[in-house]
């Protein structure tokens, strides 16, 4: 199930956020769990700039969402999968 509406409903929080609060740390748990085409680059790329910390967690192999953080500054980036590492999708 895609679910775009969601998406742009949580860039616009993130918009919001930004105006309000100084420094932003973002969770994004699940990705590509229910669609492995389905990726949160549109999300990552949309991040304000005060957002300090992000931390992924992956459930398939499909890190090609992380590509909108080029030339990106971050204090902190955490990278997790439940997937299993040494399998040959990674």
């Amino acid at each position: 199930m895609d679910n775009t509406s969601g998406y742009n409903k949580f860039i616009e929080f993130l918009k919001k956020a930004a105006d309000t609060t100084q420094s932003i740390g973002v969770v994004l748990t699940n990705v590509g769990k229910t669609s492995t085409t389905r990726d949160v680059y549109d999300i990552i790329k949309a991040l304000p700039k005060n957002v300090k910390m992000l931390t992924v967690f992956f459930e398939n192999s499909n890190t090609s969402s992380l590509l909108a953080l080029e030339n990106r500054r971050l204090d902190e980036l955490n990278i997790y999968t439940t997937g299993t590492v040494n399998s040959n999708l990674w």
